[in-house]
């Protein structure tokens, strides 16, 4: 069962990066949309910490799908969730 949910700097940054993208490139409301939908992904992932698919490079490691562009890598570590970092398969 997890216990805690730790970010990581650069999972904190690329939050903040895709935060401001979505609100420059497309509107408020999709920025909002994400930012919901992110602490969604959160709270499945602490209830089904498996549920994410395994990282090949990273067996430790896992990405879960948050929007059809987005998704989230983390790693459990005793009871503790870290979340790695996300990523928006738009951004260069």
């Amino acid at each position: 069962m997890v216990e805690e949910v730790i970010w990581t700097e650069q999972a904190t940054f690329d939050f903040r990066q895709i935060l401001e993208y979505l609100y420059d490139e497309w509107s408020y409301k999709t920025e909002e949309e994400y930012y919901n939908r992110v602490f969604e992904v959160i709270e499945l992932i602490k209830e089904f910490p498996g549920m994410g698919e395994l990282i090949p490079e990273r067996p430790d490691s896992r990405k879960f799908l948050i929007t059809k562009f987005n998704y989230l890598t983390y790693v459990l570590i005793g009871n503790k969730l870290f979340v790695l970092s996300l990523i928006d398969t738009r951004m260069d």
